[in-house]
């Protein structure tokens, strides 16, 4: 384990007061305050709900961990600290995370993301979100992905259909019947369901 994520590790155990492996909303606010992060509470309570995923009010630190380890690979390259990147900034950062896209591919999927030449965390977070665990499934890299991977895919960022549902979903999505998917057409369905 890296010293950051001992850090992490620490700081999230002092603040789970019970040692139930989980905080809440209060919690949170002093812990990334603690971290270092500048963040306005608005923008705390907005990122606790977004890792929230069950709404239940309360974090595990899995659930932190991989949050915090994005925002501050992001924030390292926010250069202007506006909470958005540019281009460059867009490129870099999935470099860093281990992105193996091309500038050019790079740059298509940051021209479809950005608002205004730029890209906020939250829209980053929800599209690395899904673009890592498509090129994970993309196995031979093409940019592509068959019927298989796409039932370990959507099995993996937790849809749940039968196996006969799934087919028939990737039947709908291969409107030109190559038997692959690209990844503006599976995130246009993701993001639906």
């Amino acid at each position: 384990m890296s010293a950051p994520e001992e850090q992490v590790r620490t700081t999230f155990e002092q603040y789970d007061k019970d040692g139930n492996g989980k905080i809440d909303l209060i919690e949170f606010r002093e812990l990334v305050h603690e971290l270092g992060s500048d963040r306005s509470p608005a923008d705390v309570e907005a990122d606790f709900n977004a890792i929230d995923k069950d709404a239940g009010g309360l974090l595990e630190f899995e659930e932190f961990a991989r949050w915090w380890n994005l925002r501050s690979a992001f924030d390292n390259h926010d250069e202007g600290r506006t909470g958005t990147i540019g281009l460059r900034g867009f490129q870099a950062l999935v470099q860093a995370l281990g992105g193996s896209r091309g500038p050019a591919a790079l740059a298509a999927d940051f021209n479809a993301l950005a608002t205004g030449e730029r890209v906020a965390f939250d829209d980053f977070a929800r599209w690395w979100s899904v673009r890592s665990h498509f090129d994970k499934f993309d196995r031979d890299g093409d940019a592509m992905i068959n019927l298989g991977e796409f039932h370990l895919l959507v099995n993996e960022l937790g849809h749940t259909g039968n196996p006969t549902e799934i087919a028939e979903t990737f039947e709908q999505l291969d409107a030109d019947g190559r038997g692959a998917l690209g990844f503006d057409a599976f995130l246009r369905w993701w993001s639906t369901h």
